[in-house]
């Protein structure tokens, strides 16, 4: 008797162990996985124009976090599941604004809306501490915040050239302690260059040329690299 009951126990814990294990398999995305879905959706939403369907995978209309990692251009960390840590869109004739969504994808590492037709404002990508690449060259852009890319610390390349950004250079680019290439030309900036870029000690290569900027260049701009014609002129 005494031997059946230890049994039973036995059986109510591994049973109990069981069902654990079948709660936590079908445990609900995090709220942190949740926001980058729909922060995906939110990007979606202001594409107006999408001329070789690259995004008809993007089914907008029945996500989960299984299946928004698999979305052409989308990729997922390994370690931490469902975040975005990469969106890849470039040279896909896309038209539209850039959702101020994408400022929630919080381990995005790359952002490459290059070669499309998006047009409007640079969203605020403050909380984007873990962003490495912004690359948005050749699109239609037109209004830079100064505060825009505040705390994105990560930064090693912007590229924004070939754009229609005006207004003068955000002097808060130079509080970015890791930016080594960055690419403003082909814009219609004005003013002058800000005396704040000399703080960024990791510029390797920087492009200004083909705006419309004035005034003195400042001083030792490359202090530990040889002198050349700066590539702005």
């Amino acid at each position: 008797m005494k031997s059946a009951m230890v049994a039973a126990v036995v059986l109510a814990l591994l049973l109990y162990g069981t069902g654990n294990a079948n709660c936590a398999t079908l445990r609900p995305t995090s709220r942190n996985s949740t926001d980058d879905m729909l922060s995906l959706v939110d990007f979606r939403k202001e594409i107006s124009s999408d001329p070789r369907g690259f995004l008809t995978s993007w089914n907008t209309n029945n996500s989960s976090a299984a299946d928004y990692c698999s979305w052409n251009g989308v990729t997922c960390s390994r370690t931490h599941p469902g975040r975005v840590t990469e969106l890849n869109l470039s040279s896909q004739s896309l038209r539209g604004r850039i959702s101020p969504s994408l400022g929630n994808l919080t381990f995005l590492r790359i952002l490459d809306l290059s070669y499309n037709s998006f047009f409007g404002q640079l969203p605020l990508l403050s909380r984007l501490v873990r962003l490495q690449d912004l690359v948005l060259n050749n699109n239609q852009l037109q209004s830079f915040p100064i505060d825009a890319l505040t705390n994105c610390s990560s930064l090693h390349t912007i590229a924004l050239s070939s754009n229609m950004f005006t207004g003068p250079i955000p002097a808060s680019i130079g509080s970015l302690p890791n930016l080594t290439y960055l690419y403003l030309d082909g814009n219609l900036l004005s003013g002058g260059i800000p005396s704040s870029l000399l703080n960024i000690s990791k510029l390797k290569e920087l492009d200004l040329s083909s705006n419309m900027l004035d005034g003195p260049i400042p001083p030792n701009m490359f202090p530990h690299e040889p002198y050349t014609s700066p590539p702005w002129f």
